[in-house]
């Protein structure tokens, strides 16, 4: 094992070689021998309260979330083996998907309020996409972020056709990000359309996170594609976890932690 030496750093550029200044995607594999994941939600409070703390007493935004040790993967792969600190990375790592997935719902539903001026909303959900999960769909979120930009400018409020434009450029939006038409008066068929699209969208990427064992991948896929997060103008985001008939206990752990996250960060 050749530990070369140590940094603090944003978890984001965990990839980066030691000294270097490249800009290295974050691609973590968690190797076979170590355990699954375990984390409770007295660790998850834990977390939350401990950054909110730092944040309220330092002034500061960054949190030192604990030690990681990474080594080079020796199959030879852009990959990183997670020696120590898998728990703690993959509970940020679910902490952002949840924020890629809020910021999607805060577009699509300001889309759907026909509100023009998005381009804050828009530009951290390609940033949060493009760092934290993969890049098979950068290219086609940035034009198409910038084609919606181009033809919110041009809608004029005086507009015959103006609600036929946004609901438009809403469904071009929701097509391409793996949403389904919101129509959240038959919830539970909403759900399911919701969980089909999301697991279709997330298995044909590489997320920043990945398992050397097959059948973990497709089970941490499997518990994103089930968070459902509804924005709504007249209510407070929520959640919803598409898991009723969900009988294995490790796709239950990640959606339990997601849901814990999300009602700490709203507290």
């Amino acid at each position: 094992m050749d530990l070369k030496g140590a940094e603090i750093r944003n978890l984001k550029d965990l990839c980066v070689d030691i000294g270097s200044k490249n800009n290295v995607p974050l691609r973590i594999n968690i190797p076979f021998y170590q355990r699954p994941y375990k984390w409770d939600i007295e660790h998850i409070d834990n977390l939350v309260d401990d950054f909110y703390k730092n944040k309220k007493e330092n002034q500061q935004v960054e949190y030192f979330v604990g030690s990681v040790v990474l080594v080079k993967n020796i199959n030879g792969t852009e990959r990183n083996d997670v020696i120590d600190g898998q728990q703690r990375i993959t509970t940020v790592f679910l902490l952002n998907y949840l924020r890629m997935i809020l910021l999607r719902a805060y577009i699509e539903e300001s889309l759907n309020m026909c509100r023009i001026n998005l381009d804050s909303y828009f530009r951290e959900f390609l940033e949060c996409y493009t760092e934290m999960f993969g890049n098979v769909y950068s290219e086609e979120y940035s034009e198409l972020i910038e084609t919606i930009s181009d033809e919110l400018e041009n809608i004029s409020a005086f507009d015959d056709d103006k609600n036929l434009l946004y609901k438009e450029i809403l469904e071009k939006f929701q097509k391409k990000v793996g949403l389904p038409y919101k129509d959240i008066t038959n919830i539970e068929q909403y759900k399911s359309d919701y969980e089909k699209l999301q697991f279709t969208l997330l298995q044909m990427d590489n997320l920043a996170l990945e398992y050397s064992r097959d059948s973990y991948n497709d089970k941490l896929k499997r518990a994103l594609s089930k968070i459902i997060v509804l924005v709504n103008k007249n209510k407070r985001p929520e959640i919803l976890v598409n898991d009723e008939d969900e009988e294995d206990a490790d796709i239950g752990q990640y959606t339990t932690v997601i849901k814990e996250e999300f009602d700490k960060v709203k507290e």
